[in-house]
């Protein structure tokens, strides 16, 4: 039997005809008892859903009570390094060894890039993807699954309940890796608000990403380059480009400030406009002294 959501909105507007009982007889949708069993059967149907709703919000709240010194998993998607066995939080030894290793080479001084690549280039995958993305491992350096803290939100009360999970991080090797995140965080963007660019924000790519600026002060390299190379190691997905020469930075911002200079100077159009809003104006204070001399 339909609700009135598909009565109203789905079967009155096509003009859709439903039969009923072993006799076949034709619902009449607009007769007040028809209307009476869908509110019935939608009102009843609402109460089930929200009672389903309660009963699993109780029985969570208990089981994270109860069995979260234990590891209980509470369902979802669990985390890369662990599988859900019985309902219990347990360590995937396969993937584990993936996640200490992306730590210690963190904690070495690797930064996030070069991880990612060292995982793609052994043909080491992400559950769901072909590729690791460097959200996705900056958010596993952060988790504190990995030293066996994992939290659950009761969604109804705003309590979270702690879930103990084995560890596969020992708590240093994570300090360590939160201090160099937070260290590198602070200096992010730096080189970007440093090395400010006349033409970074204006030029486009053929494949469509911007034209940015590339300082490497170390070996005293500035150009303008396709910024699709870096976009593809942050994750993102960019169409494959062939532009791989880069133009010097020095020399094409010289080059269009003289251009535009050689532009303004010599422009007859543009002496023509300045004339025409130099006299325009004067004939204004020229109309404004006589009203006020009179």
């Amino acid at each position: 039997m339909e609700d009135i959501m598909t009565r109203n909105h789905y079967f009155i507007p096509n003009k859709v005809k439903m039969y009923v009982d072993e006799s076949g007889q034709e619902r009449l949708y607009a007769e007040p008892q028809e209307q009476l069993i869908d509110t019935i059967i939608t009102s009843f149907g609402q109460y089930t859903r929200d009672n389903t709703r309660k009963l699993s919000i109780s029985g969570k709240r208990h089981l994270s009570i109860a069995e979260g010194k234990s590891g209980v998993f509470m369902g979802g998607t669990i985390n890369y390094g662990y599988k859900n066995v019985d309902k219990k939080w347990t360590i995937d030894k396969g993937e584990a060894a993936i996640v200490k290793n992306v730590f210690e080479k963190y904690a070495s001084g690797h930064p996030v890039k070069y991880i990612k690549t060292y995982l793609d280039s052994n043909g080491i995958k992400p559950r769901r993807s072909k590729l690791w993305s460097l959200g996705t491992l900056q958010t596993m350096l952060k988790n504190r699954v990995y030293v066996g803290e994992y939290v659950w939100l009761d969604k109804e009360s705003g309590i979270k309940h702690p879930i103990v999970t084995p560890q596969i991080i020992t708590h240093s090797l994570f300090n360590r890796v939160q201090k160099m995140l937070e260290k590198n965080m602070k200096h992010k963007g730096n080189n970007r608000r440093q090395y400010e660019s006349l033409l970074g924000d204006f030029m486009m790519c053929s494949c469509g990403e911007k034209i940015g600026c590339i300082i490497r002060q170390t070996v005293n390299k500035k150009v303008y380059g396709c910024s699709s190379k870096n976009h593809q190691w942050k994750g993102k997905n960019v169409e494959l480009c062939f532009n791989r020469r880069g133009m010097n930075m020095d020399l094409t911002d010289a080059f269009v400030v003289n251009q535009i200079k050689d532009v303004v100077g010599n422009s007859s159009i543009l002496k023509d406009r300045f004339k025409k809003d130099v006299l325009s104006q004067k004939s204004i204070d020229s109309s404004q002294i006589d009203i006020e001399s009179r």
